[in-house]
């Protein structure tokens, strides 16, 4: 039984890698086919990133569990400070297992949303071409693939502090900093996904497919701020 779950897994997480490669390799060409910026395309990315945030999700808890009293510990320690610097109530509940990994998953899908209804809107706005929902739909959700398989790093990183079993400054600075870098790695790339495709798409510069990009980025970014500072 073991083994025949081992054989299933190992085939499950290399079709997986397998299908994310392949989008993410989809940057690669320099004439977009439009026939892949299709209805279909976006069910397929959809079903996709539920495939990688379910993996994730099951992963994080399953990891949070073997590791539990080192979690719970670490995490009643950065709670306290988090209460006596009076910090946000979210940034609390990030470090409260299991809810944390429901917060998480929420603000990824409801990211995910807010950039296909934004971006499809600035789309609109500023494209001359294809400026229908399912092309833009499926371009924004094809760039956020990079966010989502991102993850994954960031949990090995968390995992690894976890079992230093350290609340120290450094540590959680390193911590802070790894994940930025990891972030700020797959927003570029998520941008050069942009420049490649969006030109032939939207039969647009690259100066408005930046414009496009940044301002339903960043106005994403705005807004998560502000909800994770009151």
């Amino acid at each position: 039984m073991s083994k025949k779950f081992f054989i299933a897994t190992s085939i499950f997480f290399k079709n997986l890698y397998i299908e994310i490669a392949h989008f993410l390799k989809l940057n690669q060409v320099s004439e977009v086919n439009l026939s892949d910026y299709s209805r279909n395309l976006f069910l397929k990315l959809l079903k996709l990133i539920m495939k990688i945030l379910t993996l994730y999700s099951i992963l994080y808890i399953l990891i949070s569990f073997i590791n539990f009293p080192t979690t719970i510990s670490n995490n009643e320690v950065l709670q306290g400070k988090f209460l006596e610097s009076g910090g946000n109530l979210l940034l609390y509940y990030l470090y409260s297992t299991p809810i944390n990994i429901i917060l998480l998953l929420i603000v990824v899908i409801l990211s995910i949303a807010y950039l296909i209804l934004i971006g499809s809107l600035l789309i609109i706005i500023f494209g001359e071409k294809n400026k229908s929902f399912e092309y833009s739909s499926a371009l924004f959700l094809h760039s956020t693939l990079y966010s989502v398989a991102a993850l994954f790093p960031i949990l090995i990183i968390n995992t690894i502090i976890n079992l230093l079993n350290s609340t120290s400054f450094f540590v959680i600075a390193m911590q802070f900093f790894l994940i930025i870098l990891i972030f700020f790695l797959s927003c570029l790339f998520s941008l050069r996904l942009f420049l490649k495709i969006g030109p032939s798409l939207f039969a647009v510069n690259k100066s408005r497919i930046v414009i496009i990009w940044s301002l339903s980025n960043f106005s994403l970014f705005y807004l998560i701020f502000k909800i994770f500072n009151k």
